[in-house]
Formats: C-alpha cells, sequence, structure tokens
C-alpha cells in the first residue's frame, strides 16, 4: 500500500474538516500516515497495532481514522478517532468496529447509540497486544467562536465528564482565546504560561482551548510541517514524534498538521509541558 500523496487525495485536519494546501505536493511527496508508520515500525518491529490499522482501514475506508502520537517524554501512545456527524444515523459505532477487527476494543465495552455523539476514539499502546478498555466519546459543545464538545469517558460500569474543548479562529479571536485562558483557576493569567503555549505560536488557523480533569491543553490546528516541528522541539518531551516528522520535513510540505500541548504547574510553581500530540489522516 502506497504512502506517497496522490492528486485526489483529501486534505483534512484533525476534525476532518477541509482545508487549503499550503502547496502542491512535490515529486516523492508523502501522506501523513508515513509517520505514524515510521514510529511503529522503529520502536515496536512487527507491532499488532500496524495490522490492527490496515484492519481499521479495510472498515472505515482511507483517510477515514484520524490518528494521534502522544508523548510524555517516557512511552509512547497512539490515539485513533472517527468521525461521523450523522450523530445517531452513523454509520461507524465501536460495535461495529469491535466485530470486524477483533481484539481491538475489550468485550462488553459498548456505547448507547441513542447519544448523538459525532467523534468516538480508543487509546492503545504499541508496545502491547491487548484491546482497548475504554471509550471516549465527543459530544457538542459549548463556547469557542467556530465550535466547542465535550468528552466523556466509556468504561465498564459507567461514564464520567472527561474533557471540554473551544475552537477559535487563531487570528481573528486573540482577545477571546486569551479570556478563555484566563478564566481558569489553575492559570488566572497570561502571563505565566510559557510561549509555547500562547496563541500565535505556530501561525495556526485554528486554535483550541481545552480545560481537562487534571491538567489543560491547548492545540494548534492547520499548522505547516517547520511549525509543527518547532512547537515539538520546544516542548522537549517529544523526540521520537519529532524525529519521525523532520525525517520526512521535505516532502510533507504540503500538509498542515495539528499539534497538541498538555500542561501544568510543577511542584517548584513554573508551567510545563507534560504530554505532546501530533495528529494526522489514515
Amino acid at each position: 500500500m502506497t504512502r506517497h500523496s496522490r492528486p485526489g487525495d483529501p486534505a483534512r485536519d484533525f476534525c476532518q474538516w477541509p482545508y487549503d494546501r499550503p502547496s502542491p505536493p512535490a515529486i516523492g511527496a508523502l501522506r501523513q500516515e508515513a509517520v505514524l508508520l515510521d514510529i511503529l515500525a522503529e520502536t515496536v518491529p512487527g507491532s499488532a497495532l500496524a495490522a490492527r490499522l490496515a484492519a481499521i482501514q479495510t472498515v472505515v475506508g482511507r483517510f477515514g481514522t484520524v490518528w494521534g502520537l502522544k508523548s510524555d517524554g517516557r512511552s509512547l501512545g497512539v490515539e485513533l478517532y472517527f468521525y461521523d456527524y450523522a450523530r445517531e444515523d452513523r454509520a461507524l459505532s465501536p460495535a461495529r468496529l469491535a466485530a470486524a477487527v477483533p481484539g481491538l476494543i475489550a468485550p462488553g465495552l459498548t456505547v448507547d447509540d441513542a447519544v448523538p455523539y459525532f467523534m468516538w476514539s480508543l487509546e492503545l499502546d504499541p508496545t502491547r497486544d491487548r484491546p482497548a478498555d475504554t471509550l471516549d466519546i465527543y459530544c457538542n459543545g459549548f463556547g469557542g467562536t467556530v465550535s466547542g464538545g465535550v468528552c466523556y469517558t466509556v468504561q465498564q460500569g459507567g461514564t464520567e465528564l472527561k474533557n471540554t474543548y473551544h475552537f477559535f479562529e487563531s487570528r481573528a479571536d486573540r482577545a477571546a482565546i486569551h479570556e478563555a485562558m484566563r478564566s481558569n483557576p489553575r492559570f488566572p493569567g497570561m502571563a505565566q504560561l510559557p510561549e509555547v503555549l500562547h496563541p500565535g505560536a505556530a501561525d495556526e488557523e485554528i486554535f483550541v482551548v481545552a480545560m481537562k480533569r487534571v491538567r489543560d491543553g491547548v492545540y494548534f490546528s492547520r499548522v505547516r510541517v517547520g511549525a509543527a516541528l518547532t512547537l515539538l522541539d520546544r516542548c522537549g518531551i517529544a523526540g521520537p514524534i519529532r524525529a519521525a516528522l523532520a525525517r520526512h520535513q521535505g516532502v510533507l510540505g504540503h500538509h498542515l498538521f495539528d499539534v497538541g500541548l498538555d500542561y501544568e504547574r510543577a511542584p517548584d510553581g513554573t508551567v510545563q509541558v507534560t504530554k505532546a500530540a501530533l495528529y494526522g489522516i489514515w
């Protein structure tokens, strides 16, 4: 299966929203999945996850899955996201994918399809061949000028609130972004946050403010590959992800990527990035 870009390939961000490419594909241009597949091949040769990804693509279709590579500086994780904006009339439920790809989701873990979620996701450890034992579902939320979402975790025995997300146009909505980030009892001011967390740090088109259960996060959506590399370098905990992206930088310039950074207060009072993520489509 080719990893090279083709003229008909879609350009979509981590919400599966279309964007205008920053440039046409160069000779030898690669799809975003090259980064994901390289990391799996290098860190976990023969990983069962690579085979499951191929099986998932057979069910979902090419470019139907959003992948996220996540690093906390010690371990590497993979999250897969499945959008279906038809909500109750969705075509791809967790139950359908679990039946088609054995071993992907723990037996008995289900989501009530009467819930109008527009996306669901699962996290996998590429170093361990075991099914996901929790699922996240995303429902409509409020706040932001572009969109908003609320994430719930579904596990055996119940469902709990996990995160809220607020989407803004980064350049036009700077004042609203600052207000959203200031309205936070953990970090009641922008000045105390490192510059890498500020809107505009990656010349992104969309900026997302996330309030999470035990920490907070920001997402830089639709950034050029060079800016994504700079963010991953500045946060200091995404070595393998940055290396894989840098290796192919010259043939990924026709894409816009998405980068997420979680942050929290350290014991000494400083604010530090604790998790970094890179997103693309598969």
